[in-house]
């Protein structure tokens, strides 16, 4: 298990706390890291908090084109897209070269 808590604050800081997007940002990764368990009938419909925060859950078999893809069909203000912006950001600023041009795609795709 992998937890990362100043990658989580530091796209939280991108938000107000009052916006949905900045608790999204404290979770976004819980899936990933294993401290959020999956429990699909948690899900009712996709705009429940839980039901976002598997959107921005990779599952290991998609590939992350895609992946953004279908993030990009939420709509340009959604607050999974809104998140998932600042998450790239973030992910740009500390990441290695290699990594930059995935990113930097990725945003645009999100733009």
């Amino acid at each position: 298990m992998t937890f990362h808590p100043i990658h989580y604050l530091r796209v939280a800081s991108h938000f107000w706390p009052w916006e949905r997007a900045f608790w999204l940002a404290l979770f976004h990764d819980g899936i990933e890291d294993g401290w959020v368990p999956i429990k699909p009938s948690w899900i009712s419909d996709r705009r429940t908090f839980y039901a976002q925060i598997l959107c921005l859950s990779r599952p290991k078999d998609v590939r992350y084109s895609d992946y953004i893809a279908i993030i990009s069909r939420m709509g340009h203000q959604s607050d999974v897209v809104r998140m998932k912006r600042a998450d790239l950001a973030e992910n740009y600023a500390r990441a290695p070269e290699s990594l930059r041009k995935r990113y930097a795609k990725a945003m645009a795709m999100l733009a």
